[in-house]
């Protein structure tokens, strides 16, 4: 008599029935056979039977295997028992922690050659057509399997359309191209995918608009595909929406830049140095890996889509450092010579604090108070009179405070010099705990 033996396996389907949305369903299948391919063959038929088409199987093993390097699982020996000629597999969620008994990272760092390596038939480009003006030219010239998002014959709508592209890195115009990228133009990103280009875009235009808590209580312009928004939308969002979100996304590839906020939880990245030069992101990407739908929750597809009050708070939190980072970043090539990063970034951290004291908040007065606390010093406020009573005179409005102060810097000189007034013995005045480690460079 043939032995029968347990078997496990992680899968991915794809719902075929007509009845249903487009989905993905991310699950363990166990099931009871003599041998592997069998298991496999039973697996096919089930799927067949029940309107699914196999995506992927992967990490096929012997329950009894399992068992041994982590011990019993209650879940799954429930599972197993309740297989049997007329039930020879069960599709489910039977793990209550990841095999390794840790907690699963979701975001890790790999190089854009290496998300070729495995699934480069399967990789996908969701390009910003604001931040990337070009692309419809080099889709047009290149050849490549692509689509907008928009449907319109408005021109200049859908010249800011994202773009959706089948990626081709034998296709030397376009690989050239996306090669080329910066990682401070916010291009998009990349993704895998085993749906092909008309689901997929189905999928997405769903989320180009989108309600948000808003007075005017219409719908607006919704950037996910900028890969800062992406980022931050991960971590802001429950799960069923970012289910509903990345549904037909097996992992997403998203370019290193200073402006990307990658959680420290989950994930493995060291924190990002925000001053680096920009050929330190160059060919770097954070690979996120999305949840999925399981079957009991694909009839709930058709839900709503819309960002609630708390989420856009939080996402407002989430994109308020930006700002101060790009001016950082340009401010540096003006005072690299006489001050350090850490001092710089102290300075546009410090400078919004002030203006928001004394309602000069604008992007251009804020600039010119963080010109103030470099060239004056951080206590600039108690050391110069003249510069308090110019800030302080709400008599007036904050535009011509602004001007003022500028004016006043123009023919002042800066007290700014790296040999004398910035020694280590006076950098606790400018550094909070006395410190200038630039690897721990960030926007607060």
């Amino acid at each position: 008599m043939v032995e029968q033996i347990y078997w496990i396996a992680k899968c991915s389907f794809s719902r075929i029935d007509a009845s249903f949305e487009d989905s993905t369903i991310l699950c363990d299948a166990i099931g009871i056979a003599s041998h592997k391919i069998e298991f496999e063959d039973k697996l096919s038929e089930y799927c067949k039977e029940n309107f699914l088409e196999v995506m992927w199987v992967d990490r096929i093993e012997k329950v009894i295997d399992l068992f041994a390097r982590y011990g019993p699982v209650r879940t799954i020996s429930n599972a197993c028992k309740s297989t049997g000629n007329d039930r020879p597999i069960i599709l489910g969620s039977f793990y209550d922690k990841p095999r390794e008994q840790t907690e699963e990272l979701l975001y890790t760092e790999i190089e854009l050659q290496d998300i070729f390596i495995d699934h480069g038939n399967n990789v996908w480009a969701l390009i910003d057509g604001v931040n990337c003006r070009e692309i419809a030219s080099i889709v047009e010239e290149s050849k490549v399997k692509a689509m907008p998002l928009y449907s319109t014959a408005n021109a200049e709508i859908l010249s800011g359309s994202p773009w959706l592209i089948k990626v081709d890195l034998n296709n030397k115009i376009f690989s050239q191209w996306i090669k080329s990228l910066s990682a401070l133009q916010h291009w998009g990103f990349l993704f895998k995918s085993s749906w092909n280009l008309l689901q997929l875009r189905n999928h997405l235009r769903k989320f180009t608009m989108i309600d948000i808590p808003s007075k005017f209580e219409v719908p607006v312009y919704f950037r996910f595909y900028d890969p800062r928004v992406f980022m931050d939308l991960t971590q802001i969002l429950d799960e069923t929406k970012l289910k509903k979100l990345c549904n037909g996304f097996l992992e997403v590839y998203l370019p290193i830049s200073p402006m990307l906020n990658i959680p420290k939880r989950k994930s493995s990245h060291d924190p990002i140095n925000v001053m680096a030069d920009l050929d330190e992101f160059e060919g770097r990407f954070i690979s996120y890996k999305p949840p999925c739908f399981s079957l009991e929750e694909v009839t709930n597809l058709t839900m709503a889509f819309k960002i609630n009050n708390e989420e856009y708070q939080h996402l407002e939190k989430l994109q308020k450092p930006r700002s101060g980072i790009k001016l950082a970043r340009e401010l540096r090539k003006k005072y690299s010579e006489n001050i350090t990063n850490a001092q710089l970034v102290y300075a546009v951290n410090t400078a919004p604090n002030i203006g928001e004291e004394y309602g000069m908040k604008s992007h251009k007065e804020v600039t010119t108070l963080v010109r103030a606390i470099i060239e004056i010093g951080p206590d600039l406020l108690k050391t110069n009179s003249h510069v308090k009573k110019i800030i302080s005179e709400t008599s007036r409005y904050a535009w011509q405070r602004e001007r003022a102060l500028s004016k006043y810097l123009d023919n002042h000189i800066p007290n700014i010099n790296l040999e004398t007034d910035l020694k280590p013995d006076t950098v606790g005045n400018w550094i909070k705990d006395n410190t200038e480690k630039e690897n721990n460079d960030h926007i607060s």
